[in-house]
C-alpha cells in the first residue's frame, strides 16, 4: 500500500466518487493495486495487449446512459508501479495519481470510453474526471 493511502481512506475517496455520481450507497466495487507485471499480465489475457498500463477496468455488467446500475460495479485495478511512474513526470503526488486513476476506473465501469467514441465524448469523461478531482480535493 501507497504511503499515505490506507484501506479506509481508499474506501472513503470511492464512497465519495460514487455519492458525487448519484450512485446508490449499496454498489460494490473491487480495487486492486498492483504492479507492472502483474497489470501486463491481466491485459494480456483480457484485452490482448502484451503491456503494462496504468489502469484497467472490468465492468460486472454494461452500464446504460452512463445511469449507475445498483449491483455490483465491477473491478478497478491500478499500477502503483505506473502510477509512481507517471506521478513523478507529471510533478505531483503518487496518492493524486492513484486518485485520478481510481476516477478514470470507476467512470470506465460506469459506461464511460475514450477509445471508440468521438472527440466530444471524451472530452465529457475528462471534463467530468477533472471535476470529480478537484471536489474531492477541495
Amino acid at each position: 500500500m501507497p504511503r499515505g493511502l490506507s484501506k479506509k481512506k481508499l474506501i472513503s475517496l470511492i464512497e465519495i466518487n460514487l455519492t458525487k455520481l448519484r450512485c446508490n450507497k449499496n454498489l460494490e466495487l473491487s480495487l486492486l493495486l498492483t504492479d507492472d507485471t502483474e497489470i501486463r499480465q491481466l491485459n494480456k489475457q483480457y484485452r490482448k495487449l502484451d503491456l503494462s498500463t496504468d489502469v484497467l477496468s472490468f465492468a460486472s455488467q454494461e452500464a446504460k446512459n452512463f445511469v449507475c446500475p445498483q449491483y455490483m460495479l465491477g473491478d478497478v485495478i491500478i499500477s502503483v508501479t505506473t502510477a509512481r511512474r507517471q506521478a513523478q513526470e507529471l510533478g505531483v503526488s503518487l496518492e493524486d495519481e492513484i486518485l485520478r486513476l481510481l476516477i478514470h476506473g470507476i467512470l470506465h465501469l460506469l459506461g464511460y470510453d475514450h477509445e471508440k467514441v468521438s472527440s466530444k465524448k471524451i472530452k465529457e469523461m475528462q471534463d467530468l474526471e477533472d471535476k470529480l478531482f478537484n471536489a474531492i480535493k477541495k
